[in-house]
């Protein structure tokens, strides 16, 4: 079940802690990081809109691996239980979250790469790579069934 609710709640979870900044850090840093990708998608947006460039579109690839981290987690909600699971388990779990983020860094460089439109691909991919590093730990929180 948790397959299907977890890649909607993501984006409204990613919009609730931007909307946190009204309380700075009550939430501690973690609002930080999506205020952070929140406002540069608004800047990529409209230097996209500016710049008419359909190769922009290919952001939408990085958000789409982020959604599909999500919904493997949704799948695998609770594989990874403190002191339940394996240490190797937990390891390995923890190890291909930051494997995901560096590919996602790897996928936002080629794409500034390889667009014209510098200006926009930067700031899209600053939000991209903000909402790869929140799908990374929503997904840890599935995967060990552990919730903040």
């Amino acid at each position: 079940m948790a397959a299907v609710w977890l890649p909607i709640a993501l984006p409204l979870w990613y919009l609730v802690a931007f909307l946190a900044l009204a309380a700075p850090l009550a939430a501690g840093p973690l609002p930080l990081v999506p205020a952070a990708g929140t406002l540069s998608l608004g800047v990529g947006l409209f230097l996209a809109k500016r710049e008419r460039q359909r190769e922009l579109l290919l952001f939408l690839a990085p958000f789409a691996l982020s959604e599909v981290l999500v919904t493997v987690a949704g799948l695998m909600r609770g594989l990874v239980r403190e002191g339940q699971g394996s240490p190797a388990l937990v390891q390995l779990v923890n190890a291909g979250l930051l494997v995901f983020v560096a590919v996602q860094i790897v996928v936002c460089a080629c794409l500034i790469y390889r667009l014209r439109a510098r200006s926009a691909a930067i700031a899209l991919a600053i939000f991209s790579l903000t909402y790869a590093i929140f799908a990374a730990f929503v997904a840890g929180m599935a995967f060990s069934d552990s919730w903040l």
